[in-house]
């Protein structure tokens, strides 16, 4: 049976909530959409269905931590989560190393 904690998710870093390191993302967002810096994380078109309008819903059901739903909802061109309309049934997310780069690179020299 799954406890409250085993439900929890941790937010992450405060980095990726910071306004300074989301401008940062913003400005870096075509090198994280070249190929080789992103994964793809494919779900079937019903999935797609039933998040249309529902992106951060879609995160979530994928198991995608908090502190990463902005960044993914802008390196797939999104700007809100309504934006989503449910006929695409992959998101790409931020290869782990790539974007811990940028992280640290920002932290040295803002954070």
């Amino acid at each position: 049976m799954a406890t409250i904690n085993n439900l929890m998710q941790e937010d992450g870093s405060d980095e990726y909530y910071d306004e300074h390191f989301r401008n940062c993302i913003e400005d870096h967002l075509p090198y994280l959409r070249k190929e080789g810096n992103y994964t793809v994380v494919t779900f079937d078109n019903g999935v797609a269905y039933k998040y249309e309008n529902d992106f951060t819903g879609l995160l979530l059901y994928l198991k995608i931590p908090k502190s990463l739903h902005w960044i993914v909802l802008r390196l797939n061109g999104f700007t809100s989560p309504i934006e989503y309309d449910g006929t695409v049934n992959f998101v790409k997310t931020p290869i782990d190393s790539v974007l811990e780069g940028l992280r640290t690179t920002w932290v040295a020299t803002y954070g």
